[in-house]
């Protein structure tokens, strides 16, 4: 099982991240432009009015606020990213950092994606531990989670049931890590191509499982 671990071990080295996340300073820009915007005034002779009212003025504090919303996230996917960083040297300080009140957090924003990625990092860390059996939820999550939010197809989903088959193995369930790795295969060799790396990191696990 010792050859197996070392085969599997490269798909936990990264947990997943959510694709084409928008950068922080973008975010900020947006934000502040979208505050500005809410609050412009029509100037009449002399006097200047009251900020904007009515349909078009709600609806542009509606947008200033989702800006805020965006901006949130942002803060919230680098803690997170922080939190995966931190587990490679430090994963009993990271585990404290992903389960206090940034998983709370992460989990009223509603977003996939975030969630997706939080739940890869936990798995990640839990398994670095040596408490495979407690990160194996989580990995179920985050497969549901980003095949919910990116696809079934996309890299990210992937990674995360690669992430997943590696947990099953560690637990015993063998079997069914099996049946998750010749699912992302298939996947991987009928849009990336047999020799692509991940393909063939992917067989190599897998066969690595077929003769545990």
């Amino acid at each position: 099982m010792g050859g197996l671990r070392n085969v599997l071990s490269g798909f936990h080295r990264h947990s997943p991240r959510p694709h084409g996340s928008t950068p922080l300073a973008t975010v900020s820009r947006r934000t502040a432009c979208l505050g500005a915007q809410a609050t412009r005034t029509r100037k009449c002779g002399h006097r200047v009015a009251r900020p904007l009212r009515g349909r078009r003025g709600r609806a542009t504090r509606r947008s200033a606020s989702q800006g805020l919303a965006r901006d949130d996230r942002g803060a919230l996917v680098t803690e997170v990213s922080r939190a995966d960083g931190l587990r490679v040297t430090n994963p009993t300080a990271a585990l404290e950092m992903l389960t206090g009140g940034l998983g709370a957090r992460v989990g009223r924003s509603g977003n996939d994606a975030l969630r997706s990625m939080h739940a890869g990092a936990m798995s990640c860390t839990l398994r670095d531990l040596g408490r495979s059996r407690e990160a194996s939820p989580f990995a179920a999550e985050s497969v549901e989670l980003a095949t919910s939010h990116h696809g079934p197809e996309s890299s990210m989903t992937l990674n995360c049931g690669s992430l997943y088959a590696v947990l099953l193995a560690d637990v015993g369930r063998v079997r069914e890590g099996r049946a998750e790795l010749e699912r992302v295969l298939a996947t991987q060799t009928r849009i990336l191509g047999a020799e692509h790396p991940k393909s063939r990191h992917t067989k190599a696990a897998l066969d690595a499982l077929k003769n545990a």
